[in-house]
């Protein structure tokens, strides 16, 4: 190791930390046999890593053209298109009522909707004009509560204890 390697080593430099994924003041490790940092340690988070000039454009990857084109295509569009693809007429939305995939629904809240996905035993993807909701059907309705037990009094020797 040179007497410039030995210089170069504990100074500060500015590097890309993959860590912080910001540029920031970093102390040099390790140096390289032609002398430039190889590795340096952030001031910020401690992170030792490569040293990544911070001036150095980044790489662009271009796609080979293999891969399918993301379509974006609004919420409202989607639900418009599954309106027209609905099935029966419109029930009103109950916890304890069933659905099927493809029926409309009216929800108190968010309107006109159907339904897009059924999940597992109770549970519905439902699609609103302004947006999506994993929704709950065939719930099973409340237990009755049981019969409150009635005061007692002194007088009868019992007493309800809290």
């Amino acid at each position: 190791m040179s007497n410039e390697d030995k210089e170069m080593l504990g100074r500060d430099i500015v590097s890309f930390c993959g860590k912080c994924k910001l540029v920031r003041a970093h102390v040099v490790v390790t140096v390289d046999s032609a002398g430039d940092s190889e590795k340096c340690e952030c001031r910020t988070c401690g992170a030792v890593h490569r040293y990544k000039n911070p001036e150095k454009p980044k790489k662009v990857r271009r796609s080979s053209g293999k891969a399918a084109k993301k379509v974006v295509v609004s919420i409202e569009t989607l639900w418009k298109d599954a309106m027209s693809g609905a099935k029966g007429s419109s029930k009103n939305y109950e916890m304890t009522s069933g659905f099927d995939k493809g029926d409309l629904i009216a929800h108190s809240t968010f309107g006109a909707g159907v339904v897009q996905e059924l999940i597992g035993c109770n549970r519905m993807w439902v699609i609103f004009s302004g947006s999506e909701k994993l929704l709950i059907h065939k719930r099973p309705p409340p237990l009755p509560s049981p019969p409150k037990k009635p005061w007692r009094s002194k007088s009868n020797g019992l007493y309800r204890h809290a």
